[in-house]
């Protein structure tokens, strides 16, 4: 799997897109985010063989001194997330082989947090096979989004 920015999203399904070819698959996802925001960010899976029951199980992201964004405040939206009436949702994600399928991330960045660089790991998992650790570091800007930014995405940090 890729992980990649929000900005760049995956469209391809079928076969690998040329740029994952000509520079091979890219390490760790690294990212920058303000307070207060809720960034999304995106990793890929090329299945070769077909993939069942995909989840991604997230570490505590470890930041300056004692500070932590921890794992309950990252989510795959795929597999997790809230429905509009307030409901968890659980689904299941298959992938067929020969396709890519884009895994969507998100992490809830708690206005109080402190600013600085932030590190820990996602865990791929697919039934029989074992997991997949992708790493994470999310720089967490002096900034502060009092809604999200939702009332004005063209202020979010990337």
């Amino acid at each position: 799997g890729v992980p990649g920015e929000r900005l760049n999203p995956w469209q391809m399904r079928a076969g690998l897109p040329l740029r994952w070819i000509e520079s091979g698959v890219r390490g760790p996802f690294a990212g920058e985010a303000a307070r207060g925001e809720y960034f999304v960010f995106q990793h890929a899976i090329y299945a070769i063989e077909p993939q069942t029951g995909v989840r991604v199980r997230f570490d505590d992201l470890v930041g300056p001194g004692a500070s932590r964004l921890p794992a309950r405040a990252l989510s795959c939206l795929n597999t997790d997330g809230t429905d509009w009436d307030g409901s968890p949702i659980h689904r299941t994600l298959d992938v067929p082989a020969g396709t890519v399928q884009p895994i969507w991330c998100g992490i809830d960045v708690p206005p109080d947090i402190a600013p600085g660089r932030y590190g820990g790991s996602a865990h791929v998992e697919t039934s029989g096979a074992p997991p997949t650790r992708v790493g994470l570091t999310l720089t967490v800007l002096e900034t502060v989004l009092p809604d999200e930014g939702a009332g004005a995405p063209q202020t979010s940090a990337v």
